[in-house]
């Protein structure tokens, strides 16, 4: 049976006082994933550490975030928050190692990562979970090339037909190449 990967734990939901759907948003959309019988299989992602956050922000910054010291990306310091930042970008890396260890599609059901900057958070993105990823991926030697497919629509049911349309049409991503390849229909992945 065909089933995608699913980097996602519950550990990566926070509850700021926002009117930003971002945090809650990767709860809800698996949730839907899960109801509609998507083949997805769960997976809990390995979280980052200050460290590897660190590849790609000040660890003044780092530090004052996770400590609750200095804002993060919601202009707050609530330790829902700080706790969820490791297992965001955590999500994100373990599906970029699986992407890479497989050669398939694997995926992070996360946001908040493009605003950030090396010093500061903004506009909802504490850390930039996706320059952490590559920074750490480097810095390990990983071989291979990776295509990121981040979904801007802010709707469960447009993540959700997304989702669908990808694994209708087969889809996997190649270690060696950047581009998108269809699966034989007679490839079983498991």
């Amino acid at each position: 049976m065909k089933f995608i990967d699913v980097y996602f734990s519950p550990k990566q939901i926070s509850n700021p006082e926002t009117f930003s759907p971002s945090p809650r948003k990767p709860a809800l959309v698996v949730a839907n994933w899960i109801e509609t019988s998507l083949p997805i299989r769960i997976i809990d992602p390995v979280p980052v550490t200050r460290k590897q956050i660190a590849h790609a922000h000040d660890r003044s910054y780092v530090h004052g975030v996770l400590d609750c010291d200095l804002r993060n990306g919601f202009c707050g310091r609530q330790r829902d928050v700080a706790e969820s930042l490791p297992w965001t970008s955590g999500s994100i890396l373990s599906a970029a190692r699986c992407a890479l260890d497989n050669g398939l599609v694997a995926c992070s059901p996360t946001s908040g990562f493009h605003h950030a900057s090396y010093k500061s958070g903004f506009g909802y993105c504490t850390f930039n979970g996706l320059m952490v990823t590559a920074l750490v991926l480097k810095a390990e030697k990983k071989s291979g090339e990776l295509a990121f497919w981040t979904a801007t629509s802010t709707t469960v049911m447009e993540l959700q037909k997304s989702l669908h349309d990808l694994l209708l049409t087969g889809f996997v991503m190649s270690q060696r190449n950047t581009a998108l390849h269809p699966i034989p229909r007679d490839l079983s992945i498991s």
